[in-house]
């Protein structure tokens, strides 16, 4: 079954009442396509498993992360433009510019009793092309709800700001004039000009989303999310750990082999930062004594990988014994083969008890520094404790006068 059907039934907890303007052009299980030929415009509406974390006190953060990996994805699309696009072979993209912002809107929005969140971008902004991407995502108890706006503009880019910037001007003499004020981007993206350019792609994917919310297209039959506690039990794997701000255990159960917890921004596929707990059995492994074994796991883990992938580099290294325990650390660099930009992860692994090896690790794109993440990396490690009721076996007084990543 399509997700077109299961979203007007209801059955992934969210209804979604599409306007009979959209005609489908996919739907698969947990993903559907809708274009509205008219209006230019596409429709994307999607579930995912991960859950967002749109606590209050967290808005900082969350703010933080859309710029960064908003940012991010801008850059990469113009790393891997179109040859035959208009702009110059040693042309740089607007992020070049810091003061500049690829993000127009970040709106904290109410879709019936829910909180939800809007977030409007540029994907592209050049001579010929301009591409704007709106966000409507709804947190719910099984996962996250998406509909993504796109409108595209290949021709007449720049009309709006000429225009706007035209208003600025004002005649000193027969042959000169001068701006009265200097104008932002945020001047040009102000919604007090989109009646003026409707077939803008901005005002189309402002008045999509807007339309979507008054018309009250969304709307969840479950309860609102609970938030999370800080330390989180996962009693399939035996332990429990807290994990670092804005990460939420994703909506697929958790398995004596696997958890999984997601850090979104701006989207459910991209902007993603991953923790993930991984166990594996192995009669052979010792908590103590078991380096060169720990060390050959974690390079043939950090090794797996697509075999597309490219640009692959790897550093694996063992640390100090900390609470009686064999540790070791990789680190790795990649380019994705799926096109979605520089990525890197980082792995921890020990033994917590003899045939059972334990695996943390954190993956996101390279514009999460390697700093931050491993010392996000470290505070998952230092709060891993067993079911026991023991303090973590892995936590080190050495560690916190020297942190090791500070020094990698």
């Amino acid at each position: 079954m399509g997700l077109v059907i299961a979203l007007a039934s209801g059955e992934f907890g969210v209804k979604f009442v599409i306007p009979e303007r959209m005609r489908i052009t996919e739907d698969a299980a947990a993903a559907a396509a809708l274009i509205d030929h008219d209006r230019a415009l596409g429709w994307h509406l999607s579930i995912h498993q991960y859950r967002l974390d749109l606590r209050p006190e967290r808005q900082a953060l969350l703010d933080a992360d859309i710029e960064r990996h908003t940012r991010d994805l801008f850059e990469n699309l113009f790393r891997n433009r179109d040859p035959g696009a208009r702009t110059a072979p040693d042309a740089k993209p607007r992020t070049a510019d810091p003061t500049w912002s690829p993000v127009v809107s970040v709106e904290r929005v109410r879709c019936g009793k829910h909180d939800a969140l809007c977030v409007i971008h540029r994907m592209t902004y050049a001579h010929g092309d301009e591409m704007i991407m709106g966000h409507l995502l709804v947190p719910f108890r099984r996962g996250t709800f998406e509909l993504r706006v796109i409108a595209r503009e290949r021709s007449a880019t720049g009309m709006r700001e000429s225009l706007i910037l035209g208003d600025s001007l004002v005649g000193v003499n027969d042959d000169r004039m001068e701006i009265v004020q200097r104008l932002y981007q945020r001047d040009f993206d102000d919604a007090k000009h989109d009646a003026r350019f409707p077939d803008h792609p901005l005002s189309l994917v402002r008045t999509e989303l807007r339309e979507v919310l008054d018309a009250d297209r969304v709307t969840v039959l479950e309860s609102s999310p609970t938030s999370p506690p800080d330390e989180v039990v996962l009693r399939e794997l035996e332990c429990a750990i807290v994990p670092p701000a804005r990460y939420l255990l994703t909506a697929r159960a958790p398995s004596k082999k696997l958890a999984q917890f997601g850090r979104i921004s701006f989207a459910g596929t991209d902007g993603i930062q991953l923790l993930t707990l991984l166990a594996r059995r192995d009669k052979q492994l010792r908590p103590t004594g078991t380096e060169p074994a720990l060390l050959d796991a974690a390079r043939n883990l950090a090794s797996d990988v697509a075999p597309e992938t490219q640009n692959l580099q790897i550093e694996v290294r063992a640390l100090p014994d900390a609470g009686g325990r064999t540790q070791v650390m990789a680190y790795r660099t990649y380019d994705d083969p799926s096109g979605v930009g520089p990525q890197h992860s980082a792995f921890r692994l020990f033994v917590p008890e003899p045939g059972r090896l334990l695996i943390i690790a954190i993956g996101t794109g390279q514009c999460v520094p390697k700093e931050e993440m491993l010392a996000d990396l470290e505070s998952v490690v230092a709060s891993w404790r067993p079911l026991d009721g023991e303090p973590s076996p892995v936590r080190d007084s050495a560690h916190d006068k020297k942190p090791w990543w500070r020094i990698w």
